[in-house]
């Protein structure tokens, strides 16, 4: 991580990426600590975006609930240089999420 970025404004404290920071700088393997735990937990998954598109893509599923630590990485090798949403949606036993936790990323 180049720079640190900025606490993400994610309301739901079962739904919360700490690091790396809104608007961070990244590059290689990014390690996303935080929480993902709510009621009826059944996964937590990751996505990115391009900003301004409307389809995000899969990179990662987690079937274990993380009430604060280590979530998981994302290779951001895999995606050109330039800026990214990523976003951690907890999803429960009836499928249901609430608001995903995302920030921006500034892939090196």
């Amino acid at each position: 991580v180049v720079s640190v970025g900025q606490p993400p404004n994610c309301p739901n404290p079962g739904v919360r990426i700490t690091q790396p920071g809104d608007g961070a700088q990244v590059d290689g393997v990014v390690q996303v600590r935080g929480a993902a735990a709510i009621d009826n937990f059944d996964y937590y998954k990751f996505e990115f975006r391009v900003p301004s598109t409307d389809e995000w893509v899969f990179i990662n599923l987690f079937n274990n609930s993380v009430s604060e630590g280590v979530l998981g990485s994302w290779n951001s090798d895999t995606v050109p240089p330039g800026s990214y949403e990523f976003r951690l949606v907890v999803v429960d036993q009836t499928g249901n999420f609430p608001d995903p936790c995302i920030i921006r990323l500034n892939v090196q």
